[in-house]
């Protein structure tokens, strides 16, 4: 019953934000729902499976950690704003075929949120013996969030100052990778996965990490990123050619 509970309230919220993007084409809300509805997910886990063990409670506090910091990331890019680029270019190249496309995007939104927050599934009815690996784990996860809060941080500036027009951000956190916001994302999810380490179907929680895995590094966010190089200035084709994609590490050529 909770996991239908769980999937119809997604169906419903995704649908509503369908309806606004239709009026206000503006789909860039989306994303803040992704965040939310997971964490409305967690809440409702955590409601159900009564006991509210240990595993139930920090899980709880790393979700709504990430979701929230994550929601207000997003919407102090988003109000006031127009809508963000990925999709109105998807919306322009689309053209007649956008309404129905974006329905398909939000029922995927919706599908992925769902899959998302099962990974927590392990972790909220677990009422057993505490191991090591959750609060390794929740280290883990805490300190994921705060290197993904630290990377977009660091973006943010760079772009608030004039004189970086044009330029590339090789500094700080993406000195090591080109995308370490959407690796500590990815860390994040993971962290859900050591945390179950030893649990009945804790294997379960690794779902998270492998499908927002999939969808940073094949669907959205690095494949979006890779057009730039289409058009991109001889700065960032040096900082590509040194630089990883995804996993950090040292530039190429450079030890230190």
């Amino acid at each position: 019953m909770i996991f239908f509970i769980c999937f119809a309230l997604n169906l419903v919220i995704f649908f509503l934000l369908w309806i606004y993007q239709e009026i206000y084409k503006n789909a860039s809300y989306v994303d803040v729902a992704w965040s939310m509805t997971i964490l409305l997910q967690a809440g409702l886990y955590f409601w159900w499976y009564e006991g509210h063990s240990v595993y139930a409670s920090l899980s709880l506090f790393l979700v709504a950690l990430w979701a929230l910091r994550l929601t207000w990331h997003l919407m102090r890019r988003l109000v006031g704003e127009p809508e963000d680029s990925r999709y109105a270019k998807l919306r322009h190249k689309w053209g007649e075929s956008s309404s129905r496309n974006f329905f398909w995007v939000h029922l995927m939104n919706a599908a992925v949120s769902f899959l998302m927050a099962l990974s927590l599934v392990p972790l909220m009815s677990h009422q057993g013996p505490l191991y090591a690996f959750l609060y390794l784990g929740f280290g883990l996860g805490v300190l994921a969030v705060s290197g993904e809060a630290l990377a977009d941080r660091q973006l943010r500036e760079f772009k608030g100052q004039r004189e970086n027009q044009g330029q590339v951000l090789d500094r700080g956190l993406w000195r090591y990778s080109r995308h370490p916001n959407y690796f500590f994302e990815w860390l994040h999810w993971v962290a859900y996965g050591v945390m179950a380490f030893g649990l009945e179907w804790g294997w379960v929680s690794f779902l998270g990490a492998v499908v927002i895995y999939i969808f940073l590094t094949r669907i959205t966010g690095v494949p979006f990123h890779q057009d730039k190089l289409k058009s991109a200035n001889p700065q960032y084709l040096a900082y590509v050619s040194r630089t990883p994609s995804f996993f950090p590490w040292f530039p190429r050529g450079q030890t230190k």
